[in-house]
C-alpha cells in the first residue's frame, strides 16, 4: 500500500515541477541597438536588458505602453549591468535609450489558460481492509 502511495506522490511531483509558467527573455544593449529590438511575450514572463560591454552608458525607457502596466526608466552601463521588468499587461511596449535615441518593442499577449494551468487530481486508494484513502491536490495559478 505504501508503495502505491509514494508513486502517486512521486508522479505527481514530477507532474507539477515540469510545468513552466513563465519565460525569461534576454535583450542585450550593444553601441546602437537592442538585440534582438523586437520581442514577444506572454504575461507573466520577465524581460532583462544587459549591458555588451563599451564606455557609454545606456538606458531602457518605456516610451508607451499599455494600460495598467507600470513604466520604467533604467541606466544600462558597466556599474548597472541588468534591469529586469515583469510583464503584467498584454499589449504593446515601446522603449528606447534615453540617451542614444535607438528605440525596441515588447510585444505582450495574454495567455488565455494556456500557460495558466487549473489541475485536479483525486486518487481513491483500496487497501485489503477496505480502508479508503483519499489523497487530492489543486494547483491553481494566476499571472497577477
Amino acid at each position: 500500500m505504501k508503495k502505491i502511495y509514494k508513486t502517486l506522490i512521486l508522479s505527481f511531483s514530477l507532474l507539477v515541477s515540469g510545468y513552466s509558467f513563465a519565460a525569461v527573455h534576454t535583450i542585450a544593449v550593444l553601441a546602437t541597438t537592442f538585440s534582438p529590438d523586437l520581442v514577444n511575450v506572454v504575461v507573466g514572463d520577465t524581460v532583462v536588458w544587459t549591458w555588451s560591454g563599451g564606455i557609454i552608458p545606456h538606458t531602457t525607457t518605456s516610451i508607451t505602453i499599455p494600460p495598467g502596466a507600470m513604466t520604467w526608466n533604467s541606466p544600462i552601463s558597466s556599474s548597472v549591468p541588468a534591469f529586469e521588468y515583469h510583464v503584467t499587461v498584454a499589449g504593446t511596449y515601446d522603449y528606447n535609450c534615453g540617451i542614444h535615441l535607438f528605440t525596441g518593442q515588447l510585444i505582450a499577449t495574454d495567455p488565455s489558460g494556456i500557460s495558466t494551468p487549473d489541475v485536479s487530481l483525486n486518487f481513491n486508494i483500496y487497501s485489503v481492509r477496505q480502508a479508503t484513502y483519499n489523497i487530492s491536490y489543486s494547483l491553481h495559478h494566476s499571472s497577477e
